[in-house]
C-alpha cells in the first residue's frame, strides 16, 4: 500500500493507516486470541521505542547544553515561552471543540463540561513525536555548515517534555480530585453498560435458538442461564465474587457441553459488540474494553 500510494504520487504513510483502519473494521469476530496477542505486542514495542528515544534525546541534550555554553539560558527563556504557548494553544483548541460539541448527542464527543476541558488542557503530553522530529534534525546541512538553530530545537523539545510528562503528569491527580472529575466518569461507565447490554442481549438469543442447549442437564443449563444473566455485569467490569467461583467449580461435571454452549454464546457477543463499534453514537473506546474483556474470558474458556 505504502509503495503503491508512493507512485501514484499520494502519502504512503496516510495509505497504511487507512489500509490497517479497513483491516480492523472487517477483522474476524472469533479473532480473540490473536486481538489479545496484537494489543501486547504493540505496547511492548511501543515501550521500547519510545524508552530508544529519550535515551537518544538525553545523549544528546547533553551535548546540546556544552555546545550552548553561554547562550544556554537564552534558549531555555524561549524554551518556556514555547511551553506557555503549548498549553494556552490546547486550552483554547478544547474550549472551540467544547462549545461545538456540549450539545452533542454522541457519547463519545469531549470534552463535554468545563472540568474537562481544564484536564485536557493541563494533560496535553507530548511524547515519541515531539522527539521523533528534534532527533530528525541534521547536524549540517547539505553544504556542510552547522544546521541553524539545531541546538535550540532540541532544548526547547526537551523543555516541552519536561513540562508536559513531569509537571502535567505529577500534578494530574490532585488537578483531578480538585475538580471533582471523577464524577464525569459515570457517563462512561454508561457507555460500556449500554455495550455490554447488547452483547447480553446477543448471548441469551444464541442460547435459545440453539437446539444443542436443549442437550445439557438442567442443572447445568439453569446455571448458564444464571451465568449468562450476570454477563452484563461482568462486561462492564465489575469485579468476580466468590460465589461465582464456587459455581463454576460446581459445573466442572458438565463443562464439555457447557464449553460449547458458552462459546457459541460468547461469539454472538463479540459479533455484537464490533457491530456496535461501527455503528454511530456509540462510544468505540467503550466497545473495546468490552470486547477485551470478552476476548479475556474467551482465551480462558479455550
Amino acid at each position: 500500500m505504502y509503495i503503491a500510494a508512493d507512485e501514484l504520487g499520494a502519502s504512503g504513510v496516510v495509505a497504511v493507516v487507512v489500509t490497517a483502519l479497513q483491516l480492523r473494521r472487517d477483522s474476524d469476530a472469533d479473532e480473540a486470541a490473536e486481538r489479545l496477542t496484537q494489543r501486547s505486542l504493540w505496547d511492548v514495542v511501543e515501550l521500547l521505542v519510545t524508552g530508544v528515544a529519550f535515551g537518544l534525546i538525553g545523549l544528546d541534550l547533553r551535548q546540546v547544553a556544552e555546545e550552548a555554553g553561554p547562550e544556554l539560558g537564552r534558549m531555555l527563556g524561549h524554551a518556556a515561552v514555547v511551553c506557555a504557548v503549548v498549553v494556552a494553544v490546547r486550552v483554547l483548541w478544547l474550549l472551540g471543540v467544547w462549545l461545538l460539541v456540549r450539545g452533542s448527542r454522541d457519547p463519545s464527543s469531549a470534552p463535554r463540561t468545563g472540568r474537562e476541558v481544564t484536564v485536557l488542557g493541563w494533560c496535553g503530553m507530548r511524547g515519541l513525536a515531539t522527539l521523533a522530529l528534534a532527533l530528525s534534525v541534521p547536524a549540517v546541512t547539505a553544504d556542510g555548515t552547522p544546521f541553524p538553530a539545531r541546538a535550540e530545537i532540541t532544548v526547547i523539545a526537551s523543555a516541552v517534555l519536561l513540562v508536559t510528562l513531569l509537571l502535567a503528569g505529577l500534578t494530574l491527580p490532585t488537578v483531578v480530585r480538585m475538580l471533582g472529575v471523577a464524577a464525569d466518569a459515570v457517563s462512561e461507565e454508561a457507555a460500556e453498560r449500554t455495550v455490554a447490554r447488547r452483547a447480553q442481549r446477543a448471548a441469551l438469543r444464541r442460547m435459545t435458538e440453539d437446539e444443542r442447549h436443549a442437550e445439557l442437564p438442567d442443572d447445568v443449563a439453569a446455571a448458564l442461564r444464571d451465568r449468562i444473566g450476570r454477563l452484563e455485569a461482568v462486561l462492564a467490569g465489575d469485579p468476580v465474587s466468590a460465589d461465582e467461583r464456587q459455581r463454576l467449580k460446581a459445573l466442572r461435571a458438565g463443562w464439555a457441553g457447557l464449553r460449547r454452549v458458552q462459546a457459541d454464546a460468547l461469539a454472538a457477543t463479540r459479533a455484537e459488540v464490533l457491530a456496535a463499534r461501527r455503528e454511530p453514537g456509540v462510544d468505540p473506546e467503550a466497545a473495546d474494553r468490552v470486547l477485551r474483556r470478552l476476548d479475556l474470558r474467551t482465551v480462558l474458556l479455550d
